[in-house]
């Protein structure tokens, strides 16, 4: 019901703002004002940020105003169950410009199923900016996405409370699944949120399925609750509500940039260290190509890049909060490295591997509602996953059937 809801107050949202129109400038000349309609699981500093920015970068480019409106329904995951349903009933266009965030397979999914427009920025941009990390793209070959930053992901704790429950610092995804952390960790719905779906889906890869899933499960017992947003994470980490959780750097490193070292530590684990990008794409039937051309060009430009790392207040960083995100920009890390809020360069880090979502070999949808039904719905305190991989592997081919659907699910829920 929620997420009809906020569907509904889209749809009005975007029919009320789609028009451009013009206005006067002070010497009497007709401007045009356009307004960029962009989805994305973004928190608010990030969009404030670069909504500004970009504003004031357009405007001195082309001497016209833009609005930029960006719009979420809860979450990368609702967010791609959104285009890909708008996109169903209006295959021309959703009266949506730009998907930016949530990191790589919501733009895998989109582009096999022909939603993304190719757009190749300048050679002057793409000469910065190397098209892989390691075996992992920063950029679609066919330029049907970009990484707009890159991420990793790990373990954040409150260090005060790990000496005040006696526990070392986890340093695998395994330490979090260990009885002596029960109750004490806090991770995220991964219905909600796509960081979430890659941190379970690698503990898979690294693993395999049956220990996997035995890792899950005992990471879903010591949860003291899952919560919407990973977000959520580090206000339990600062507050004191839970002791260590499972997040995506940035929001570890601006806990430690403002509760410092002393006190929050971040963790990549060992037994699973990935570096992956962060999408931005512009979807299929855009009437506003050429701003969001100009929109993906400002954030992989180096002053775009340089909002990420940079601390607020910075000549060349954000206004009025710090992001701290990895840039997609090498060169970057060697210019800011004194100014920079960020305490280690991607492109340096050792020991990853190659995550890749396929070859996992389930959909998306799939893993999420394992893991929604069987460790967070109904906790399965004996660890065995009630399908093997290759069943999955059929569910998978099925599970856009609702009835084949809802039958599992509900199998599930009486084990």
């Amino acid at each position: 019901m929620k997420l009809i809801l906020k569907k509904l107050y889209f749809l009005s949202f975007i029919f009320i703002t789609q028009a451009c129109f013009n206005i006067n400038d002070n010497d009497g000349h007709r401007k045009k004002k356009e307004k960029l309609v962009i989805i994305t699981p973004h928190q608010s500093d990030i969009i404030n940020e670069f909504g500004r920015k970009f504003k004031e970068y357009y405007k001195n480019k082309t001497g016209n105003t833009v609005e930029t409106e960006f719009l979420d329904l809860g979450g990368t995951s609702n967010d791609l169950k959104y285009i890909l349903s708008e996109f169903t009933g209006n295959p021309g266009g959703i009266g949506v410009d730009i998907f930016w965030g949530g990191g790589v397979v919501p733009f895998d999914i989109l582009k096999r199923k022909g939603l993304l427009e190719s757009y190749k920025p300048d050679k002057k941009i793409l000469s910065h900016i190397p098209e892989k990390i390691g075996e992992v793209l920063v950029y679609d070959p066919e330029y049907k996405w970009f990484g707009s930053a890159l991420s990793t992901f790990g373990i954040i704790c409150n260090k005060n409370l790990l000496k005040i429950n006696r526990l070392s610092q986890p340093l695998t995804w395994k330490d979090l699944s260990v009885p002596g952390y029960r109750g004490l960790i806090g991770a995220v719905d991964p219905r909600n949120s796509g960081t979430s779906h890659t941190m379970f889906s690698m503990i898979l890869q690294a693993y395999g399925w049956q220990k996997g899933w035995e890792i899950i499960y005992g990471i879903g017992r010591n949860t003291k609750r899952f919560a919407n947003g990973s977000s959520d994470i580090t206000r339990g980490i600062a507050s004191g509500e839970i002791t260590c959780g499972l997040t995506i750097d940035f929001f570890a490193w601006l806990s430690i940039f403002e509760l410092g070292e002393k006190n929050i530590s971040f963790i990549i684990p060992r037994d699973g260290a990935v570096i992956n990008a962060d999408g931005i794409a512009i979807l299929k039937g855009t009437k506003k190509k050429e701003t969001a051309h100009e929109f993906v060009s400002y954030v992989l430009s180096e002053k775009g890049q340089s909002l990420w790392m940079l601390p607020a207040g910075h000549t060349e960083g954000p206004e009025l909060k710090t992001l701290a995100r990895m840039p997609v920009i090498p060169m970057l890390y060697d210019k800011h490295k004194n100014d920079s809020v960020l305490k280690l360069n991607p492109f340096k880090i050792t020991g990853t591997f190659n995550y890749n979502e396929e070859r996992l070999g389930i959909t998306w949808q799939l893993l999420n509602d394992m893991i929604g039904t069987l460790v967070i719905d109904k906790k399965v305190h004996s660890g065995k996953v009630p399908v093997d991989k290759n069943t999955a592997m059929k569910y998978s081919e099925k599970w856009d059937n609702q009835l084949f659907r809802n039958k599992v699910l509900n199998g599930w829920l009486k084990l």
